[in-house]
């Protein structure tokens, strides 16, 4: 009809680029509620473990090492969602700002979840994107090999909330 309307071919790489961009940011947006509830959750199994530590004091040494192993793995699970959930939020914003042309070839027209996914990891890698101005995003996201990393910094953390909480006790 009119000139202004765009050739099939644009239209609908236009229309898949927006559809990869959906359905990350779909993926995303349920992540972080995922985590978020879950964050909360945790947060409140930790507090109340560390009441109920608080509340009985005498107690006998297994007690006293199965309460300190409990706010252990409690709190382990509350710092490996919380950086999750701020890795989730660092690939939303990549989601947004990635730029990105996808491959309109017929025999990669299947993956291109998986380009645009390698875009945002691109994106992330050359901003490197930290969490809490510290540690990087790579650590958090799967598939990039570093996750161990992340595990690591989890388990030091939960480590210490374990050891403050009991000689906040003790």
């Amino acid at each position: 009809m009119g000139s202004n309307n765009p050739s099939p071919e644009k239209g609908s790489t236009a229309n898949n680029e927006i559809e990869c961009r959906k359905l990350f940011l779909d993926f995303y947006s349920s992540q972080l509620n995922t985590h978020g509830s879950l964050i909360i959750g945790f947060s409140v199994v930790v507090f109340t473990l560390i009441g109920i530590w608080q509340a009985i004091r005498d107690i006998l040494w297994w007690q006293n090492l199965l309460l300190c192993f409990s706010v252990f793995v409690a709190s382990f699970s509350l710092w490996y969602l919380l950086f999750r959930h701020l890795a989730y939020g660092t690939l939303t914003g990549a989601v947004m700002f990635t730029e990105w042309k996808p491959d309109f070839d017929q025999d990669q027209c299947k993956n291109l979840p998986g380009q645009f996914a390698n875009e945002m990891m691109k994106y992330v890698k050359k901003w490197n994107s930290r969490i809490l101005l510290i540690v990087p995003t790579e650590f958090f996201i799967s598939g990039t090999g570093k996750m161990r990393y992340g595990v690591v910094i989890c388990l030091v953390l939960s480590i210490l909330t374990a050891a403050f909480s009991y000689f906040l006790i003790g």
